[in-house]
């Protein structure tokens, strides 16, 4: 019965898996049929690639593991032996072998405590843990037992036996780590017959035998140097035991604060490397000094002399060029095989490219010795002592010797394997791990390599406390897309909507915690939502394919309004909510700044805190059984507040030896994310996936930013291909191999919520100073960052992930966003360097190198448009022989007047004169570059007409040639570096020749702009152009009605007349008496208040409740200004809706105070606008009663449709001349028309959010009325007079900073420009001094950028390899994935037993799916 049961089981899982494929083919050909593509997360032609990369780095790298592995320890054995080689090997000879051992085992401990001490000491401002005196004293016992173990295997057992039987003694150190783990397995399990007990018993049995096979060759020793073979292998394998180093180092950090972890375990590094030194010298001097123990023959009579000792230094030009090569190459080897074992567990290839390797050297290496042609060319010499040879297997080759090493040997492998290495083959590592998360200590021997990295590593039986398993940590984990929205353009919405849908896709058949929220600025006003805002709930309806009927929950809010969708896709348990948050300006501050602080607040202070008083997990599967359970221990995640400290490591599962279940809470904000966006970028899961794995495997990381790619067309698009380009290549490689990245973008960046939470309290503090001002609101991503940095966060670039945005394309809009950028970056970086002191205590990432980096910088850019006159001045004189001083006093002159003409006219006037400008400059330079091109060549050419300020005699160019020539290499190489971005470097043909727009006309234009608090991108036109033919007009839309034929004295209506929508203010017809209902509606709207729909036939004539409304607001006597807006046609409240500043002032309202009155409440009314529909109407009876205009029926009867007609009027026949009234008229028949497809799907949208009931949730309703009291959220929080005095302060700050910029750029032109004709005598290599030193600085500055720009390319190499599929075109084996699929070798296996869940999906999930047959289910939040 079981067995039928288990079949049938089987066979529904299968035709479960089917149904999942046709419901998701059902789905593509869905969208196929509504345009809509299917953009898959993954490329087939990038999978491909990634796979035969993923193989040739397994194979280079396990190769490149294995030579080193195998000739490190070759070199060693070679150079050991010789130390016991025939009696003619002199004593110096002898010394000098020793001297070189000697510093074998002592540089890889001198390096770890050089790396220890610069890691954990002098980069923090943290000292050595208390009350840890008993863990140093016992680490320098333990030290002392290492140290004594190495030397005796270096200086002692060699002399012993053949060489290749001490690769076999050496692996024997893996003994009392195996023995370990029978009282691990049996603590564990508490069954004495279990299969992991009885296994490590025969792995025992196993290394007992090949330990006692192996000390069958030492029966010719004496009994003193067998029990000193004995004590070295007890020694070794104690000192290395992975209990006792995991319990040492856990109790030397656990007083540290978790934030510097990381900091703690290097200090422990070099407290253990500095042990390991000195023990090592002491007894190496012991056995070279020691009476019966120096490292000699037997029949050796010489006493060794501290003289002789020296002389074994001076001896090194009589070593042999063989010696040469064993020491050097073994040093290398040791260093490099490190590396390469750090990377390859770095790329999560420890179980190919790290273990093979391992496990395979010591056969390798004992092959090569046993065989006499290989093992001669290896060792120094062939040793003839204690009558046999080295380089022969037993003394007789008998059978029985061949037998009895192949033995050993094997016994000695499977233990090795089975103690040490199944343990790597059972874990799972996150993707990108460091160092210290890799290895116990992060450090190095090179003598013991293959062994002290099996020993060293961490796994997850050994580290169970720290071990971050991938899919543990997954499924804890909570990512919260946050997108701010203001005006996007429908393309623009679209594109980012599609991003959604990957995501979506990708988060079938998974369990991840996922959502979605949208902040959209000032969207709506009471219940009437604008154009924009609209056209994304269009976007969100058609391409997530929301088709029920009432796929959505309306929701009023104390902020304005709140749609909600939850999708189930493909029937997960785990559904993906969706909300668009539509603020009212007149509810909540408007702006960026502002929207971020409300989703950072929701998140933190609502979301997460749910999930904290859920007592059931979301992220665990309903109906699954997933038992793992983080536990508290070193790196461990707390739940604490904000200030306190954080980990280093999420905290995850430990191995519980007891039959306790352990279970203490994780903190949800360290293991949630915040994924910000902007609303017009493309990301794909690929690019979320990899931030990720940045952010998970560090718990003091805070942010990560991705590679953002401009979208565009144009010649402004073309130079910020390549800014952007050069920009991430070496600036922000540099600032994170250097220290932390300032500033992850708010376009597309991941905040660990950990961090907000840390920072959000100052974030949403209000501006109080100029200062404050350029900071604050001018560049709120960086300032963001700033605040994470100064709490202690890092943050770091992630080159894997890729995303674009559009990137401005008008040239006004450009400076604008540049002028933002700019001052904010000044401001924010100045601001880091004032306060460096505190940051550099609070975050170990922050060095002084870091420190003289950004200083630099900042001084280059203010001597930026200085530089750049004497650069085009050079220029101008190599290509066409203009002189330099003239050319410089012209642009200094047209650099002061673009100031001036910033500082007196309109933004306008501006802008045409920098565009002016920057093509001039882009002519001049044009022969600049061609004559520096030019110079170039003659130099290296060692042209006559080259330039006669040579570095010397020697060197004939001039150090302005090798400068440029420096730059332009570094940035070439650079390109080559980035193969699928080389095409960038064709744009920076174009960089050069605007570099005058980058470096002299955009300071000067944001500097003298600082004063501008506008944002200056996606502005609406304060004014539009009405100077439109009123006429024309109409002629236009009565010939468009004309065009069809009459049914009964009727139009035909369009086909499409069911999604019309009646206007949301009011389709108002001339009745007087229903007017009230108008006024009170808008004033309940604007008020907040949400009381039904409006009377669509509503309208009256006279206007007198606008008095009324006037009177309310305004709260004076406003009768005068009553008469103006009646006369002038502006009688209703929709006609009033949209008037401008001019259109008040052209009714005849002169007073400044009044203006901005009227201004204030006029902005607090709906748009009215936006309520009219495109539509052909019936007749103009009907469309004059839609507008409500019908008082001029009679003026539009007379003129009757005849287009011959319509053409000869003049305007005073319609007899419509009140300005309220043209304006309306005019905005309506716009509206005349057909609605194209797009307006289709708006007016059906419409429809179906007015038909939509508004809910409300209380408890999301006070958490946001505390909120929005609390941070600061309520808009006009400051009065005139403030506003007043930030602006006169602005004006100061502007002139104060106008004068430094100004007297540092004139005092170095001038002091440049003096040197060069008058500074012959200060000259040195062909240039002045001052000159020279500025650009060995500057070629400091882009050689440590070059360095870090490689460094940072071979980190995004690995987390490529690491993230590649073993398969092409199959499945990935990832470390964190939105489809739980790609995170496991096998496919989930099916349940066999009723409630069995398998790995993703359970069965009650597929059953229901079945049941749904539908690819996406969409219900209601």
């Amino acid at each position: 019965m079981a067995e039928n049961d288990i079949e049938i089981l089987g066979m529904t899982n299968e035709r479960n898996n089917d149904t999942l494929e046709h419901d998701e083919t059902d789905s593509k050909n869905k969208e196929n049929e509504t345009g809509i593509q299917d953009d898959e997360s993954y490329d087939e032609e990038n999978e491909s690639n990634g796979c035969l990369l993923k193989w040739v780095f397994i194979f280079l790298s396990g190769v490149i593991l294995l030579g080193l592995l195998v000739w490190g320890k070759l070199s060693f054995l070679s150079l050991a032996e010789a130390m016991h080689d025939d009696d003619d090997f002199g004593l110096q000879s002898r010394c000098r072998i020793f001297v070189m051992l000697q510093i074998i085992l002592c540089l890889p401990q001198a390096l770890n405590l050089i790396r220890g001490v610069w890691y954990g000491c002098i980069r923090t401002h943290v000292h050595v843990p208390k009350k840890t005196i008993g863990v140093v004293i016992l680490v320098i016992i333990l030290s002392g037992i290492e140290a004594a173990g190495t030397c005796a295997y270096t200086f002692l057992i060699p002399g012993l036996t053949k060489t290749h039987h001490i690769v076999l003694l050496m692996s024997c150190i893996f003994t009392l780590p195996a023995c370990s783990n029978i009282i691990i397995f049996l603590k564990r399990t508490r069954n004495c017959c279990s299969k992991d007990l009885l296994l490590s018993i025969s792995l025992i049995v196993a290394e007992l035998a090949a330990i006692a096979l192996t000390f069958v060759w030492l029966d010719y020793a004496d009994l003193k140097k067998t029990v000193i073979t004995f004590l070295a292998i007890s020694f070794l394998s104690l000192s290395w035991m992975p209990w006792l180093r995991r319990w040492l180092l856990d109790q030397f950090i656990k007083t540290v604060p978790t934030k510097l972890t990381s900091a703690s375990i290097w200090k422990f590094t070099a407290i253990m490397s500095l042990s390991n030194l000195v023990s090592t010298i002491v007894a190496s001097f012991g056995i070279f000094f020691g009476f019966n123990l120096n490292p000699y023959m037997s029949n050796q009579t010489t006493t060794v002399l501290w003289k002789d000792y020296v002389s074994g230094w001076k001896e090194w030009q009589q070593a042999s060029q063989h010696e040469i090569l064993l020491f050097v190459t073994h040093i290398f080897s040791g260093i490099l095989g490190y590396m390469v074992a750090y990377i390859t567990c770095k790329a999560r290839l420890h179980r190919s490219a790290f273990l093979l390797p391992v496990t395979f050297s010591t056969p390798i290496i004992f092959a090569i010795l046993v065989f006499p042609e290989s093992c001669k060319w290896v060792l120094s010499r062939n040793r003839m002592a204690n009558h046999f040879e080295d380089c022969t297997i037993g003394e007789s080759n008998q059978g029985w010797d061949i037998v009895r090493e192949i033995i050993a040997i094997v016994c000695l492998i499977l233990a090795q394997t089975f103690s040490s290495g199944w343990k790597f083959c059972s874990t799972e590592y996150l993707q990108h791990l460091s160092e210290e998360q890799i290895f116990r200590i992060p450090a190095y021997n090179s003598v013991f390599l293959d062994q002290w990295l099996l020993l060293n590593g961490q796994n997850k039986e050994d580290d169970s406390k720290d071990h971050m398993d991938p899919k543990t940590t997954a499924k804890r984990s909570k990512i919260y897309i946050c997108t701010t929205m203001y005006r996007e353009a429908d393309h623009e919405m679209e594109q980012f909507i599609r991003s959604v849908l990957k995501i979506k896709k990708a988060h079938r058949l998974s369990n991840r915690n996922i959502e979605v929220h949208i902040f959209f600025d000032d969207a709506v006003r009471g219940n009437s939502l604008n154009d924009f805002a609209v056209q994304l709930v269009t976007q969100v309806e058609n391409i997530l394919n929301c088709t029920d009927k009432s796929p959505f929950k309306q929701l009023s809010t104390p902020y304005g309004i709140c749609l909600g969708w939850e999708f189930n896709t493909n029937g997960s348990n785990v559904s993906l909510p969706f909300k668009i948050h539509l603020k009212d300006a007149l509810k909540v501050k408007a702006k960026k700044r502002w929207s971020q602080v409300m989703y950072m607040a929701y998140v933190l202070k609502y979301l997460l805190k749910k999930k904290r008083e859920d007592p059931e997990q979301p992220s665990t599967s309903r109906g699954s059984s997933d038992p793992e359970q983080p536990s508290t221990s070193r790196g461990s995640i707390q739940t604490t507040s904000s200030s306190e400290t954080r980990s280093l490591m999420p905290e995850q599962p430990t191995i519980d030896c007891g039959a306790t279940d352990r279970r203490p809470v994780v903190d949800p904000e360290t293991e949630s994310y915040l994924l910000v966006t902007d609303a017009d970028v493309t990301f794909t899961p690929d690019s979320v996936e990899y931030l990720l794995d940045l952010v998970m495997r560090d718990a003091n990381l805070g942010a990560a930013c991705a590679r953002i790619h401009p979208q565009g067309s144009g010649p402004l698009y073309w130079y910020q291909i390549f800014e952007y380009a050069i920009g991430h290549w070496l600036q922000k490689a540099a600032e994170q191999i250097l220290g932390t990245v300032l500033c992850a973008p708010g376009c597309f960046s991941i905040y660990r919520c950990k961090a907000v939470g840390d920072v959000l309290a100052k974030y949403d503090t209000n501006v109080e100073d100029a200062f404050d001002f350029l900071i604050k609101d001018m560049g709120e991503d960086r300032w963001f960052c700033t605040l994470m940095i100064q709490e202690g966060w890092f943050i770091e670039y992630c080159a894997a992930s890729k995303v674009q945005t559009h990137c401005p394309q008008q040239f006004a809009e450009f400076l604008k966003q540049r002028r933002r950028w700019l001052a904010s970056t000044v401001a924010n970086v100045w601001l880091l360097i004032k306060d460096w002191d505190k940051v550099t205590k609070k975050n170990h990432r922050v060095s002084f190198m870091f420190r003289f980096y950004q200083f630099a910088l900042l001084l280059a850019n203010l001597i930026g448009p200085s530089s750049t006159i004497l650069l085009v001045a050079g220029g101008l004189r190599y290509g066409l022989d203009w002189s330099t001083v003239p050319t410089i006093i012209v642009q200094v002159i047209v650099s002061f007047g673009f100031g001036t003409v910033c500082l007196l006219s309109s933004q306008k006037t501006q802008v045409k004169v920098a565009r002016i400008l920057i093509f001039l400059y882009a002519v001049v330079m044009t022969p600049t570059i061609v004559g520096m091109a030019a110079q170039i060549t003659m130099d290296f050419i060692n042209s006559p007409e080259a330039e006669t300020n040579l570095i010397s005699q020697d060197i004939r160019i001039s150090t302005s040639t090798l400068f440029l020539s420096f730059v332009l290499g570094t940035v070439l190489l650079t390109g080559i570096m980035h193969t699928n971005e080389f095409l960038c470097l064709f744009h920076g043909i174009l960089y050069m020749l605007c570099l005058p727009a980058g470096f002299l006309i955009l300071p000067i234009y944001s500097l003298c702009n600082i004063t501008d608090k506008s944002w200056g991108t996606r502005e609406l036109e304060t004014h539009t152009d009405t100077t439109v033919s009123l006429l024309d007009s109409i002629k236009n839309v009565l010939s468009t009605c004309s065009c069809y034929p009459c049914k009964n004295g009727k139009t035909v209506k369009d086909e499409e007349n069911d999604l019309e929508l009646s206007p949301t203010v009011g389709n108002l017809n001339e009745d007087e008496s229903t007017f009230r209902k108008e006024i009170h509606s808008v004033q309940r709207q604007s008020s907040g208040e949400i009381n039904g729909d409006i009377d669509s036939d509503a309208e009256d004539e006279t206007g007198q409740e606008i008095k009324d409304w006037m009177q309310c607001d305004v709260q004076t006597d406003m009768s005068d200004v009553y008469e103006k807006f009646v006369r002038n046609g502006y009688d209703k409240m929709k006609f009033i809706s949209g008037m401008t500043k001019r259109d008040i002032k052209d009714i005849g309202i002169t007073s400044t105070i009044m203006i901005r009155l009227l201004e204030k409440i006029i902005k607090e009314l709906p748009d009215a606008s936006s309520t009219i529909s495109p539509e052909i109407p019936e007749n103009t009876t009907s469309w004059l009663r839609t507008i409500g205009l019908t008082r001029y029926k009679d003026n539009f009867d007379r003129i009757g449709r005849n287009v011959e007609v319509l053409q000869n009027l003049r305007p005073e026949e319609l007899n419509v001349t009140k300005k309220g009234h043209v304006k309306w008229l005019m905005k309506a028949m716009k509206k005349i028309r057909y609605p194209n497809d797009h307006e289709k799907a708006q007016l059906k949208t419409k429809k179906i959010l007015r038909e939509k009931a508004f809910e409300k949730e209380h408890e999301e309703d006070e958490f946001w009325k505390t909120t929005i009291e609390s941070m600061n959220l309520r808009p006009n929080t400051f009065d005139h007079h403030s506003k007043k005095m930030l602006a006169d302060n602005l004006v100061e700050l502007r002139h104060g900073w106008i004068l430094v910029f100004t007297v540092s750029n004139l005092l170095w032109l001038i002091m440049i420009t003096t040197l060069a004709y008058k500074g012959e005598l200060l000259n040195v290599f062909g240039t002045n001094v001052i000159g020279l030193v500025v650009l060995i600085i500057l070629v400091f500055l882009l050689f440590v950028q070059f360095i870090a720009m490689l460094i940072h390319r071979c980190s995004t190499l690995i987390h490529h390899v690491g993230r590649a599929s073993y398969k092409c075109n199959g499945k990935k084996h990832l470390a964190f994935a939105f489809n739980e699929r790609d995170m496991s070798e096998t496919q989930p296996k099916s349940p066999v037993r009723t409630g069995e869940v398998s790995q993703g999906i359970d069965n009650n999930a597929r059953s229901q799916l079945i049941e749904n047959n539908s690819s996406d289910d969409v219900n209601l939040a």
